[in-house]
């Protein structure tokens, strides 16, 4: 008899919404610009990311109740190194950690985290992005991004949806 392992695959998508201006994600997925006007992106980026070996450790540990395990993901961070990412990365270059919109939400087997910009927020050449817990540890990394240079001209969404398979 042949046994098939199969291994699970965690992985996220991120993607970047540039919006002119200052946005408030309402969390439904409706951008507002004001209280009024819906605002659509000027321009979205999307890419994959890679998991790194202190996310792996985290992932594990809060999956068993492991004593001392880190605190759950709650923010993410965008850097400005465009080196590839490895599974050795541990932080971002430059790092600008900003809290999630609201609490992630879960549909089937994909978590979805939203994280909002501001135009006076994270105005540096955006390279690379990950997702922290409160430590802050990283959780994973995606890069090279772009780059892009944010400026106080924008406001950017950037949303993860991070699924296991």
């Amino acid at each position: 008899m042949n046994l098939i392992r199969t291994i699970p695959k965690i992985e996220a998508i991120g993607r970047w919404d540039i919006y002119e201006g200052d946005v408030v994600h309402r969390g439904d997925g409706v951008v507002m610009h004001g209280l009024t006007t819906v605002r659509k992106p000027m321009l979205s980026i999307e890419e994959h990311n890679l998991v790194d070996t202190t996310g792996k450790g985290l992932l594990l540990d809060r999956l068993f109740g492991v004593a001392g395990a880190g605190a759950a993901l709650t923010q993410s961070g965008v850097g400005t190194s465009n080196t590839a990412a490895a599974v050795t990365d541990t932080s971002l270059t430059g790092q600008v950690l900003v809290v999630f919109d609201s609490t992630p939400t879960r549909s089937g087997l994909t978590v979805t985290t939203i994280t909002t910009y501001p135009t006076g927020t994270a105005n540096i050449t955006w390279a690379e992005c990950g997702q922290f817990n409160a430590v802050p540890t990283l959780f994973d990394r995606i890069a090279p991004i772009g780059p892009f240079t944010k400026t106080s001209a924008v406001s950017i969404v950037l949303t993860f949806a991070t699924t296991q398979s």
